[in-house]
């Protein structure tokens, strides 16, 4: 049988079961036992149709973008997070504030955001103490919104220090529970960092937007800015602060769990992170010789490219229908919910060859297409991907040229089944032995 049209009413109600208990991947794990390419699903009052295959992930997210958008609570939930910015907007407007976000990434923003990766690793390593327990995941984003408010905004975090900075709570955002439909509430995290209360970033956006630069912009806001305007596109001061704020946020908790598991990674695979310590020591040479970053090795990125997949920042990815449309052989209705999990993408053998298996060679040749979706596809794929994959690899081949991080626990055994260890994962920090 090639295609299933809906699951068996025994499996359906495990699924329900396991809906209710909030226990998402294993509610995932229980889909992949049934589902083929395309499956409906029927849960709670409602259902959705479930896409476990590359070509029509691309017929989605591609082929039929403009007969398929985001659903409503997803939009509300981005808006009520960050405010109206590109993961809210839609048709001209997003396109034209898109065009704009893309041009902004000019070479000196992206070398101004690596030199800043470095030197805040640095900082950070020779500030916390050591042979002392720390909570992993509470250092990494300390880290990762210091990174963001210096290449973004060209300013610091509170920490103490006098001088115009943004206090901690502006930068890091506060969790909030988010108000969602039955279908996505059983499927989507209940909480998302947000912003809150911002006065003292409204001021420094509202200082920074538009002044004249000394030697041009290096820093996203710069950037921004002047490529609004060679677009011609006018925002207003509640549109910047809306934009500024997603940008800086959207990365916070994404950045930080993809480090958390990547380090997890490598306690427990020594040869692996052998390997990466001696990718990153070649391209330190590099980097001393020379400013040509397209000699660099590559075998970092391969890992942190299997590390998200294992654990990618985005378990599911939700669209719903505009127009009616065939999909293989369905009829899909306007309003019909649709989802794409990478997560199950991530863990087929039809995609992946022993997919259970941790082996970052397997990105040498190939980057898998529609198979692979740590950041989504299509015109809505991250703006920043590339960006937070050279800030992950600047951190992670600072950390293990600098350190040593011992985790206090053994690995969890389930950490090929959850999106990251969790907010309790500590380590003890060592100088490195190498």
């Amino acid at each position: 049988m090639l295609f299933t049209n809906t699951l068996q009413s025994a499996q359906h109600a495990v699924i329900n079961t396991l809906l209710l208990k909030r226990d998402l991947f294993h509610f995932l794990d229980q889909l992949a036992l049934n589902a083929d390419s395309m499956v409906f699903v029927p849960m709670l009052k409602g259902g959705f149709w479930l896409l476990q295959d590359p070509e029509l992930v691309r017929q989605v997210l591609i082929a039929d973008e403009k007969m398929i958008g985001k659903p409503e609570f997803l939009l509300q939930s981005n808006r009520g997070n960050y405010g109206d910015g590109l993961t809210s907007l839609s048709a001209e407007q997003w396109q034209a504030r898109r065009t704009a976000s893309v041009r902004a990434y000019t070479p000196d923003v992206l070398a101004r955001m690596v030199a800043n990766t470095h030197t805040a690793t640095l900082k950070m390593m020779a500030q916390l103490p050591q042979n002392e327990p720390l909570a992993l995941p509470d250092e990494l984003l300390k880290l990762v919104t210091r990174i963001g408010a210096q290449w973004i905004l060209s300013t610091c975090v509170e920490d103490g220090a006098n001088g115009a900075a943004i206090p901690w709570a502006e930068a890091a955002g506060i969790w909030h529970e988010l108000d969602l439909p039955d279908e996505a509430s059983a499927l989507m995290p209940s909480r998302r960092l947000r912003a809150g209360a911002t006065p003292v970033m409204r001021t420094i956006i509202r200082e920074k937007w538009g002044a004249e630069p000394n030697c041009g912009p290096s820093d996203f806001i710069g950037s921004f800015y002047a490529s609004c305007q060679e677009q011609g596109l006018q925002l207003n001061e509640q549109e910047v602060f809306d934009e500024i704020v997603q940008l800086l946020f959207a990365a916070h908790h994404t950045v930080t769990t993809t480090l958390v598991n990547c380090i997890a990674f490598l306690h427990r695979y020594p040869e692996i992170k052998e390997r990466v310590v001696q990718c990153a020591q070649a391209n330190r040479k590099l980097a001393n010789d020379s400013a040509d970053t397209t000699k660099h090795q590559k075998y970092t990125e391969y890992f942190i490219k299997e590390a998200m997949r294992f654990c990618m920042p985005t378990t599911l990815l939700f669209r719903q229908v505009r127009l009616p449309l065939r999909l293989a052989d369905h009829s899909l209705r306007q309003d019909d919910l649709i989802v794409i999990s990478p997560y199950l993408l991530h863990r087929d053998a039809r995609w992946f060859s022993e997919p259970l298996r941790f082996n970052p060679e397997r990105f040498r040749d190939s980057n898998y297409g529609y198979a692979y979706l740590p950041f989504g596809a299509g015109k809505r794929r991250c703006v920043a991907h590339r960006l937070a994959l050279m800030q992950i690899k600047g951190i992670i081949e600072t950390l293990v040229l600098g350190c040593e991080l011992i985790p206090l626990s053994t690995t969890p055994d389930n950490l090929f089944s959850v999106s990251y260890p969790g907010p309790d994962y500590n380590v003890m920090i060592k100088p490195a032995s190498y």
